[in-house]
């Protein structure tokens, strides 16, 4: 069987060396798989070769071969790639975003574009991507320093208009909403790990609220207390008594 085979392989290498490129479109699809299989196991095309029989090939499960295979190339891109995001096959499209995502482990510029794709196995790949490298990953990373929608915004590779709508499809909340909202959970979580008995008697409860204030970005600690009883419906002094107050089932990480 192993002698059949290699004797198979040689017959296609050989026409493969005799004939043109834009020959092979016109053969049988049965017969088109196997002049690639071969071409592309012997390396006998290059990856200019290969992309211009992909760009002939009509049919979809020919295109996907070959372009699993321009992408496995090691001359491969993912600039290179870029052109596959516009594809007229949408499982071809999906595969070039997985490729540049797997390549940069990152969004890029223009992503968001993606979003308005035909498909939904690409839009919703597209949405994966945004939850795993958007605004929440820098958000988290920055949340106790001063930032707000604009400094989010800039640390993506989104328009500040589809990040924001895509923020608000993907969780629900605005920017300024989930930062806020993020500050005050984690305030919550202090709260009660700092629920000692005699604390309030001798005066600390009081200063710890300062302190979660200023640390959570409130310019005062009543800002802070209303912010803090407006989420969770109690305030901090009363959470510590009524721990099964706390707002747990938000949060998001």
């Amino acid at each position: 069987m192993q002698a059949l085979e290699e004797q198979i392989e040689e017959k296609l290498s050989r026409v493969l060396q005799e004939i043109e490129l834009g020959e092979i479109s016109c053969m049988e699809s049965a017969v088109r798989m196997a002049l690639y299989r071969t071409a592309v196991g012997s390396a006998l095309w290059s990856l200019e070769e290969m992309e211009a029989c992909q760009e002939r090939e009509k049919e979809s499960c020919l295109k996907r071969f070959l372009v699993w295979k321009i992408f496995s190339h090691p001359e491969c891109t993912p600039e290179r790639a870029e052109r596959y995001l516009w594809d007229t096959s949408s499982q071809v499209r999906r595969m070039a975003v997985e490729y540049r995502y797997e390549r940069l482990k990152s969004g890029w510029p223009g992503l968001d574009r993606m979003l308005l794709d035909k498909s939904r196995g690409v839009r919703e790949y597209v949405v994966y991507i945004l939850e795993k490298h958007g605004g929440p990953d820098y958000m988290e990373e920055h949340l106790l320093e001063d930032i707000g929608a604009q400094e989010v915004v800039d640390a993506v590779y989104l328009s500040p208009f589809y990040f924001q709508k895509c923020f608000k499809i993907i969780t629900g909340y605005s920017i300024g909403e989930y930062l806020r909202n993020r500050r005050l959970y984690l305030a919550g979580l202090e709260v009660l790990k700092s629920n000692t008995s005699g604390n309030e008697a001798r005066g600390g409860g009081k200063e710890k609220v300062i302190d979660l204030a200023y640390k959570y970005r409130y310019d005062t600690p009543e800002s802070f207390t209303r912010a803090f009883t407006r989420f969770h419906g109690v305030s901090p002094m009363q959470l510590r008594t009524q721990p099964h107050r706390i707002r747990s089932r938000y949060f998001f990480r």
